[in-house]
């Protein structure tokens, strides 16, 4: 007899914040809405980690005992509604589970779900109860990148105005004070074309965002890292009034010296 199903699949890009909480709620869904299914199903987490490893468990306990410690972290998580009713023949080409949830920890992070029944309406009323829940994980926690650009314009008056005459007053030479306000401004650009838009794995690992699996160890990292960046935010906040202040006196106050015409040629 041929079976058409109906659902949902959706696959989204973006970082993430998974908790005991929010898993809870996902898994408390899944639960549920299977009582209502003609078929038996089993709820599985399948964990992959940092160190190739993987497992899975059909214990949420289990699961949220993880160490998820650090070059042993929670990289991708699966939660399934397996089909296990033995009274049914899965075919080789049908899915083995009704519903599946994925947390994928990349670069940018991943999420993706998948609802497939042939009882539509159980399909869409469980949709509609998972994507808030979903949607719930997605963070976007990360300094301001309004406040990182205005910073890095700060440094790069700084040094294309200010430092030649510092530089010069110091005794550098000229080759000198030219060679470090060159690499100062390339290093400028970078950190500029990589905090714009999707941020590269470097300034996302400083700055934010990241996604977490947010238990075991990892908890800890996150309280950590929460408070990091509170603590930049000011820092990048003064050094901005410091960068503009430090350019507009030295500017103002300090004669033009003869090598600086040279530096900046």
């Amino acid at each position: 007899m041929l079976k058409l199903s109906s659902g949902i699949e959706r696959d989204q890009k973006g970082h993430f914040l998974l908790d005991e909480d929010g898993i809870r709620r996902i898994s408390g869904i899944l639960n549920s809405k299977a009582q209502s299914l003609q078929q038996t199903t089993t709820l599985v987490y399948f964990v992959r980690r940092e160190d190739d490893r993987f497992y899975e468990t059909t214990e949420l306990d289990d699961l949220l005992a993880d160490p998820n410690t650090y070059k042993h972290r929670i990289q991708h998580l699966v939660i399934e509604l397996r089909k296990t009713d033995p009274a049914h023949t899965i075919a080789p080409w049908d899915r083995k589970w009704v519903a599946s949830i994925s947390f994928t920890f990349e670069k940018e992070g991943r999420v993706k779900f998948t609802i497939a029944s042939d009882d539509k309406n159980w399909s869409l009323l469980l949709a509609d109860e998972l994507e808030p829940q979903i949607s719930r994980t997605r963070v976007n926690q990360k300094v301001s990148t309004f406040l990182l650009l205005s910073f890095y314009a700060a440094l790069a008056c700084f040094f294309y105005a200010g430092f030649p005459k510092i530089g010069a007053l110091i005794g550098f030479s000229p080759e000198v004070v030219k060679n470090i306000i060159f690499f100062a401004l390339v290093g400028i650009a970078i950190a500029t074309l990589g905090s714009i838009g999707e941020r590269n794995e470097i300034i996302a690992s400083i700055f934010g965002p990241e996604s977490c699996f947010c238990w075991g160890e990892q908890s800890r990292v996150l309280e950590r890292r929460v408070e990091f960046h509170k603590n930049i935010t000011w820092a990048i906040i003064v050094g901005f009034f410091i960068s503009l202040a430090s350019t507009v006196y030295t500017s103002a106050t300090l004669p033009a010296l003869p090598s600086e015409a040279v530096i900046k040629k």
